[in-house]
């Protein structure tokens, strides 16, 4: 039977010393002990264990540092391992250094508070950082990171510099934010939403496809026995090497803003075909495991060729548009728009049997107003994601009935409620509204509110999808709020602020949301997105963290 080995932090009372590190498993004086463990693998946390002290003469002898900590093993079976108070006494030892065969790895991120322009830094960069000598003038930049995080960089860099400073983790905000210029050291296990992860070498742990082995803060965890015989011992007993970050449970979520395939924007896909708008920004959706569109137009055969001058706000779109949505690789569409039942009830009806038939799920719209207030339920690696949406802002005839098709109408008490239930099944609440639409990057009192009290009633994500401008957010009670993403798939040119774009890639791990990646693009030809180049990129950062 496979057991399941999980490593604590040690009381702060007890002394740092290899000689007693075990004392938090017995008092007695005793070279060595077996543990067993009941159940250990229905619990993700740390917790005491229960043991049965067992002396084998044949046993190995296990050694494992205080700073190692808080690591999770998985044995096929551990019953001949015991575990040593001394590191002289042992035949094996785990420690982070650079020999001796790899048993895991601490993979750490480099982060600044979230509201920071700065994307990047280079290794040597880094480097210059961590492993600067007192040569000249002391470098102005800090790093700050936890006192075990220190042992295994030390540990395997070597001597580091005086501007890498141990703290305990919970001061390490705190310190970074005293100047733009600091930077924390944190294990991506450990990361929260109000970090901002910097790329080193255009690598980032947050990566659909994470290059681990050229990851500058990949740090190996090893393996040293006195003999070759209970090296090889202890490897075939371990089910797999242990991380601070398994790609089996990271999910990423990719949020968008408006899409209206109408007008010039549909007038540029008869042009230049259906997957014209997202040839730019395809790699953004393969590089996302759920990927979201708000989509704005209902679907029908009988929808007029596109006009790109159009005058009136009567929008639809050709269901053969859908072949853009494909492209993507779209999971989910969002129906709160406010243009959805421009044309009718019965174009609206048929958007969503084109919906189901293409596999696309939706929510916030549907055959009925209990079908409308649904959420969307996803499981991916583990995590459990539900998507939710309303429309606050009407017309009222978009609003769906007991009787008739038709988008959810925002009914604050009902979406709370409906959070609540959720949180209780163990699911991760994203929050979508068609709010009032405003041509400010700020958002009103009244929005900031409506938003918090969702973030109050347990979502973790709360997204504006009515904004045609990107506007500002926030990271409120450990969740993210964005006032406005900005449209995604939209003709308008008019304005500098219509063609700058959000797209927010939410990262999730073990069940709780670690982070959010701002993804930004300018749109071009009235349909087409690109990636921001440098300069643009910083001015809509700046213009979007002054509010």
């Amino acid at each position: 039977m496979k057991k399941s080995l999980i490593l604590f932090l040690l009381l702060p009372v007890l002394s740092f010393s290899a000689c007693r590190p075990q004392e938090i498993f017995t008092t007695q004086n005793t070279e060595n002990y077996s543990v067993e463990f009941t159940n250990s693998l229905m619990t993700p946390t740390p917790f005491n264990p229960i043991f049965n002290e067992v002396v084998h003469t044949s046993d190995i002898k296990l050694w494992i540092p205080e700073y190692l900590s808080g690591i999770q093993i998985q044995w096929k079976d551990n019953s001949k391992i015991v575990f040593s108070m001394n590191e002289q006494n042992a035949d094996c030892s785990f420690y982070s250094g650079n020999k001796g065969e790899t048993v895991g790895n601490f993979i750490y991120a480099l982060v600044v508070p979230f509201n920071t322009i700065q994307d990047e830094v280079t290794v040597d960069e880094l480097k210059n950082i961590l492993l600067w000598e007192s040569t000249g003038q002391p470098l102005e930049v800090k790093i700050y990171l936890s006192k075990s995080t220190f042992s295994v960089i030390s540990e395997s860099l070597g001597d580091l510099s005086t501007n890498v400073i141990s703290v305990s983790e919970d001061e390490i905000f705190t310190s970074v934010s005293q100047s733009s210029g600091n930077y924390g050291l944190i294990r991506f296990d450990h990361l929260e939403p109000k970090w901002k992860v910097i790329s080193i070498e255009n690598i980032s742990p947050y990566d659909h496809n994470f290059d681990q082995e050229n990851y500058y803060l990949n740090f190996p965890v090893r393996l040293n026995c006195s003999r070759n015989e209970l090296s090889n011992l202890i490897l075939e007993d371990l089910e797999e090497k242990f991380s601070t970050r398994i790609a089996d449970k990271v999910t990423s979520v990719l949020l968008t803003g408006t899409t209206a395939l109408t007008r010039a924007t549909a007038d540029r896909m008869e042009k230049f075909g259906n997957q014209y708008p997202g040839e730019n920004i395809k790699s953004w959706f393969e590089d996302s495991d759920i990927r979201h569109v708000s989509s704005e137009t209902p679907f029908f055969d009988e929808c007029p060729p596109p006009n790109p001058v159009q005058k009136n706000l009567v929008f639809c779109s050709h269901p053969k548009y859908v072949e853009l949505f494909s492209f993507l690789q779209v999971d989910i569409i969002e129906l709160t728009g406010n243009h959805l039942l421009d044309k009718g009830v019965l174009p609206f009806e048929n958007t969503l049997s084109l919906f189901t038939q293409s596999d696309l799920l939706y929510y916030a719209g549907g055959f009925s107003a209990k079908e409308a207030e649904q959420p969307a339920l996803l499981e991916h690696n583990g995590n459990k994601i539900a998507f939710l949406g309303c429309n606050i802002a009407g017309p009222l005839n978009v609003w769906a009935t007991k009787t008739r098709s038709g988008v959810n109408v925002c009914d604050f008490s009902k979406l709370t409620e409906q959070i609540h239930i959720l949180k209780e099944e163990g699911y991760l609440p994203i929050v979508t509204f068609q709010y009032y639409e405003s041509n400010s990057m700020r958002p009103s009192s009244t929005q900031m509110n409506n938003f918090r009290k969702i973030v109050d009633a347990g979502a973790v994500i709360v997204s504006g999808s009515q904004s045609h401008v990107p506007m500002a957010m926030e990271n409120y009670h450990d969740s993210f709020v964005h006032y406005g993403l900005g449209n995604l798939f939209f003709d308008q040119m008019d304005s500098i602020n219509n063609r700058r774009e959000f797209l927010d890639r939410h990262i999730f791990y073990d069940g709780r949301l670690i982070g959010t990646e701002l993804l930004t693009a300018m749109l071009e030809n009235y349909a087409q997105p690109r990636p921001m180049i440098k300069t643009e990129r910083v001015g809509l950062l700046q213009d979007a963290f002054k509010y």
